[in-house]
């Protein structure tokens, strides 16, 4: 068995994450994303898109270049 503490040192590789919601799970899926640990970089609608932007064309965008 791995001894605690290495575990807890070990560097996790960050990872990306798209959360895909429906408008009235959007107060759920903040709290989901706040829980994230710090290697996780989540992807919020809220968050990487301004206004006018084209849902489908950003969300193509931010997978290419994720």
């Amino acid at each position: 068995m791995a001894d605690e503490r290495s575990v807890a040192s070990t560097v996790l590789p960050p990872l990306k994450v798209f959360l895909s919601h429906a408008r009235p799970s959007k107060p759920l899926v903040r709290r989901v994303a706040a829980a994230l640990p710090p290697h996780v970089e989540c992807w919020l609608d809220q968050d990487e898109m301004g206004p006018g932007q084209k849902f489908p064309a950003r969300i193509e965008a931010g997978i290419r270049t994720g």
